[in-house]
């Protein structure tokens, strides 16, 4: 009789760890796409004012997507108001390629940009963008800036940027809609070890890494 309670017990634990583990990876697939596609249409920190783009109504027609993508992120890092992170930095980035792209007319430059969210080798959690360059998608890094805001030398940054390409993600659990912040999960999402738990704990870490050497 008691061997009977202990395998009942055991096999109730088990259905309830197995509905954890579950319910655990269900939150990847589906808790992480809706949150930064409702982070990324409504919480945006960064915001840069229409005024100041006008500045940039009339760009030289030979512009492509990097070049835009780089004179976008200029703008952020000089002229946006407000702080925060990288969900922030590539959502305003992309905010403004999509203005300059729709005030110079360049709509076929509309869908070449798209959202990347997942890991770094190191474990960290991020959100980048990618751009596509001859029918391939190459991430673009928004939070690390060192291009001054010149037009005249967009061409040469571009160069520069292809000759020393930004690191992707080493573990991709979400894209969106190229041109468009809607989250869709990647393959990967469906069986990514440990789901969400493990994208939160080793975000934790670090941040309690980041904090201790700041001391």
């Amino acid at each position: 009789m008691e061997k009977k309670k202990l395998k009942d017990k055991a096999k109730k634990a088990l259905k309830i760890s197995l509905l954890a583990l579950g319910i655990n990876q269900a939150a990847l697939v589906v808790g992480l796409p809706t949150s930064l596609t409702f982070y990324s249409n409504i919480l945006v920190r960064l915001k840069v004012d229409d005024e100041k783009l006008k500045p940039y109504n009339h760009l030289p027609k030979d512009l492509n997507t990097l070049d835009y993508l780089i004179i976008s992120t200029s703008i952020v890092h000089h002229l946006a108001k407000g702080e925060g992170d990288c969900k922030d930095y590539s959502n305003a980035t992309f905010d403004v390629y999509e203005k300059l792209t729709n005030i110079n007319g360049r709509t076929e430059l509309k869908n070449k940009v798209r959202f990347a969210a997942g890991q770094m080798k190191e474990g960290v959690g991020h959100l980048q963008l990618e751009f596509e360059d001859f029918g391939k998608f190459i991430p673009f890094e928004a939070t690390s800036n060192g291009w001054p805001l010149s037009i005249s030398y967009i061409k040469y940054f571009s160069e520069l940027a292809r000759e020393n390409p930004d690191e992707g993600l080493n573990t991709v659990v979400s894209r969106s809609l190229p041109g468009h912040k809607w989250f869709y999960p990647s393959a990967k999402s469906y069986y990514y070890p440990g789901g969400l738990v493990v994208m939160a704990s080793k975000g934790v870490v670090s941040l309690y890494e980041k904090l201790s050497k700041s001391d």
